[in-house]
């Protein structure tokens, strides 16, 4: 046995939960969360537990706390599919739980939007649900540059671009074309390329 215990092992409440705050390892905090002494100790531990952390638990009344409780929201679902996947979550949480799955389902599109948008040096300015909640339709605007052969001129634009995702990760490719803008000198059109439901502004 050594000589020197953890400082969440520590007798004194609030230096325990001061380490808690600074641990990250996931095993010790799905630990402290079932076995510390400390209801206060506990409910620490387990709020910083994240998705995986809460799938390590085993003690169903820790998971039915998180699940209830959590913050976090993919921590909050992790809780509920692993009481669900042994068959142990409760009736109260089914509804939430599906709640809970298509919120997160929405996130992870945001998520997948944002960075191709970032990538394009572009700005979210609206997002909805579309069409009976089939998904999600990002609106962004970027600043560009059109270049027409014609008259072999640049002329700077703000475009502004609709961009679909449906609930289940796939890009609506209903509206998926080539969009086209006039030239502002000579009204050539010119290909930019493809995007959803382009508009100009």
């Amino acid at each position: 046995m050594g000589l020197f215990k953890p400082a969440w092992q520590s007798s004194n409440e609030k230096k325990a939960i001061r380490a808690v705050e600074k641990l990250v390892d996931q095993d010790t905090l799905a630990y402290l969360a079932e076995n510390a002494e400390s209801t206060t100790v506990k409910e620490s531990a387990a709020s910083k537990l994240t998705e995986h952390g809460a799938r390590k638990l085993t003690d169903q009344r820790v998971l039915v706390d998180i699940a209830q409780k959590a913050k976090d929201l993919k921590t909050r679902v992790a809780a509920m599919e692993t009481l669900a996947a042994r068959e142990t979550l409760p009736k109260d949480l089914e509804e939430p739980l599906n709640r809970d799955l298509k919120e997160l389902a929405k996130q992870e599109r945001i998520e997948i939007c944002t960075e191709i948008i970032t990538k394009r040096k572009g700005e979210i300015i609206h997002e909805q649900s579309w069409e009976g909640h089939r998904g999600t339709t990002f609106k962004y605007e970027c600043h560009t540059t059109l270049y027409c052969e014609s008259c072999d001129q640049k002329t700077p634009q703000k475009l502004v671009y609709i961009m679909r995702l449906t609930n289940d990760g796939q890009f609506d490719r209903a509206s998926y074309d080539k969009a086209i803008a006039s030239c502002e000198i000579c009204s050539l059109e010119v290909t930019l390329g493809n995007v959803w439901d382009f508009y100009r502004r």
